[in-house]
């Protein structure tokens, strides 16, 4: 797996993690501006891991929608969660407004166009995550977002 794609995959979830709290899919102020106060107060050794934390939500969020055993853009093959960890900690990437987090999303699409499915919507297998995988992901996202509608977008 190329490092390339887990920064995407880093990004992708910032951006879609914004907007599941932005659209109000998900009752979390992880992005909130005064949430990282909050956390730094409250959990001061762990700040430097925030985007973890809305990930965890996120993570027990599409499992009750998808199910456990699925993969999905918060749940990947250990391997990749572990690389992405890395990745994680030496980029920092931070989304501040709806204007950019939709920005990313149509970046990371490139252009996929794909149908207005609502609800979990199987896109692949968990064996060949690729760029392709994360374009996909984006897509839907992309999509949902625009459209205003939910999508939980899943791997066997």
């Amino acid at each position: 797996m190329k490092e390339d794609v887990s920064i995407k995959i880093n990004r992708l979830r910032l951006a879609v993690g914004y907007m599941i709290e932005n659209k109000k899919w998900w009752n979390t102020e992880f992005f909130a501006p005064e949430s990282r106060d909050f956390l730094t107060f409250i959990f001061p050794k762990s700040t430097k891991h925030g985007a973890d934390h809305f990930v965890q939500a996120l993570r027990f969020s599409t499992d009750n929608e998808v199910g456990s055993n699925y993969y999905h853009l918060f749940r990947l093959p250990i391997e990749l969660e572990e690389q992405i960890y890395k990745t994680n900690s030496a980029e920092k990437v931070t989304i501040e407004n709806e204007q950019q987090a939709v920005k990313l999303l149509k970046e990371l699409s490139d252009g996929l166009n794909v149908e207005n499915n609502t609800g979990p919507i199987n896109i692949g297998s968990a064996d060949h995550i690729g760029e392709d995988t994360v374009q996909t992901f984006a897509a839907q996202y992309y999509r949902a977002f625009l459209n205003n509608y939910q999508i939980h977008p899943y791997l066997n």
